[in-house]
């Protein structure tokens, strides 16, 4: 064999090298980072896609709870990990935008950083308040607090938490002064008994007080109506505050500069994973929604999000 042809044949096995890897993947357990303690309902959203994913790849996947800071933690480590598809990781709003923009030299950005794979379910939030309140719509929620300026509080689930900065925009968009209670664990019995007045929170939490007539649902925090409160209002249709959107969600990702047939063949295992019957009669039994979407999709949401929170971080002057 002559050398001209022997470089092609070496040229050419070097080309298809790519595509064969591409095809065999994935060859091996993927990892997949979750910036959470191990229990509660992220930790389920994470198994329970972690056991469709693996339906789909045909290889396990490694939940690895990285949890602190907010999420840095386990962004930081996705950033630095081979771009090649054993390492994906869960993020939020609160995660992948919010965390870095409250917090000083947070030194990542999600947006830049990482590549979307695909949505997994939206966390659908309820505007609540305590039943002794005189106040039974957000327009009387409103009416009193303007006539009680700073004599309300609010709980959230910390300083620069998406629930934090979701009545922090409630009250920009009001332009009513509340007291901000941040709370480490939970703040049910608090809100039960009145020790804090309201708070925008996750709504399947919310329900059993709200039946034991401890609190009150006056709307929903997203864009559209809850499809399992359908007589409720949003905050935007009830307080006639058109734009207000403080809804959430969890979504996968990988390290920014992944191959757009490593990315493509992992979107696809995800919206297989996220369709099936036993995925989605978990998640919304636990009180989550449906939300397909793909890499455009969640780049979308995410920079709408940027913007959205980042405005409210800037009229606040926040950093933590």
């Amino acid at each position: 064999m002559d050398m001209n042809r022997r470089a092609l044949l070496a040229a050419a096995a070097s080309l298809a090298l790519p595509a064969a890897r591409a095809q065999k993947f994935p060859d091996r357990p993927i990892r997949m980072i979750v910036p959470f303690f191990a229990g509660g309902n992220t930790d389920m959203i994470a198994r329970t896609t972690g056991e469709g994913l693996t339906r789909s790849l045909g290889q396990p996947i490694v939940i690895d709870n990285k949890p602190g800071a907010g999420g840095l933690l386990a962004l930081n480590e996705l950033v630095r990990a081979r771009p090649d598809g054993y390492t994906i990781a869960l993020g939020t709003p609160s995660t992948q935008i919010i965390t870095a923009l409250v917090t000083k030299d947070a030194k990542v950005d999600a947006i830049r950083e990482t590549q979307p794979v695909g949505m997994l379910c939206g966390v659908p939030l309820v505007l609540v308040v305590w039943a002794g309140l005189p106040v039974k719509t957000v327009p009387e929620l409103i009416e009193y607090a303007r006539a009680n300026p700073g004599k309300l509080s609010f709980a959230s689930d910390g300083i620069g938490t998406s629930t934090h900065l979701a009545m922090e925009m409630f009250c920009q968009f009001t332009g009513v002064q509340m007291v901000h209670v941040p709370y480490k664990g939970s703040y049910a019995a608090d809100m039960g008994n009145g020790l804090v007045h309201l708070a925008i929170a996750g709504a399947r939490s919310q329900l059993a007080l709200a039946e034991a007539g401890k609190i009150r649902v006056l709307a929903t925090a997203s864009e559209q109506r809850l499809p399992f409160l359908p007589q409720t209002p949003t905050i935007a249709e009830a307080g006639n505050l058109p734009g207000f959107d403080a809804s959430s969600w969890y979504a996968l990702f990988l390290p920014a500069g992944a191959p757009s047939e490593l990315v493509a063949t992992l979107a696809g295992a995800t919206r297989t994973a996220t369709a099936h019957a036993d995925y989605l009669a978990r998640i919304t039994g636990a009180g989550f929604l449906a939300h397909p979407g793909g890499p455009v999709e969640v780049a979308a949401i995410m920079a709408r999000d940027k913007k959205k929170w980042g405005d409210v971080v800037d009229r606040l002057g926040l950093k933590i």
